[in-house]
């Protein structure tokens, strides 16, 4: 004969109410992040020349340096010169190995080359990263941001 369990039906009311309580939160918690809130773009002028960038990966995420960088679209006049970013940590990756990443705020000076005559650009991030909680890894991603120069 198999022993039985008897649990009264205020322990079994009380189990249900923690696992329905417990259980959304599970469930939010397995979710990844639409990429948009996964990596946060922000771009301002520093200088009449240099571009503040600033991606900001949300908690438990990160970036991996190697993927990050940024290009020019429809911004006749404008070029760019340099790229200064941030520094990161070493992290040893499954899918890369050794590799830079940014688990904080990245930031990249972008320095640029331009004619008085250039109104405005649109720059390009481009960027990869992951959820490291989840262990999944968001395809490579763009964005887009439009800056205007004052005359």
């Amino acid at each position: 004969m198999k022993p039985r369990i008897v649990i009264s039906k205020a322990a079994a009311t009380s189990l249900l109410a923690i696992f329905a309580m417990v259980r959304p939160a599970l469930a939010a918690q397995e979710q990844p992040l639409p990429p948009e809130q996964a990596f946060v773009v922000t771009a301002k002028h520093k200088s009449a020349n240099v571009i503040g960038v600033e991606i900001i990966p949300a908690k438990k995420h990160y970036l991996y340096k190697s993927k990050t960088r940024f290009a020019l679209k429809n911004s006749p006049g404008v070029g760019i010169r340099d790229v200064v970013l941030s520094s990161g940590e070493i992290k040893d990756d499954p899918f890369f190995g050794r590799i830079e990443v940014y688990k904080e705020t990245v930031r990249a000076d972008i320095a640029l080359d331009r004619k008085p005559s250039a109104g405005g650009m649109t720059l390009i991030a481009y960027f990869q990263g992951c959820n490291e909680a989840l262990g999944i890894c968001y395809p490579p991603l763009e964005r887009s941001i439009e800056l205007k120069f004052s005359r």
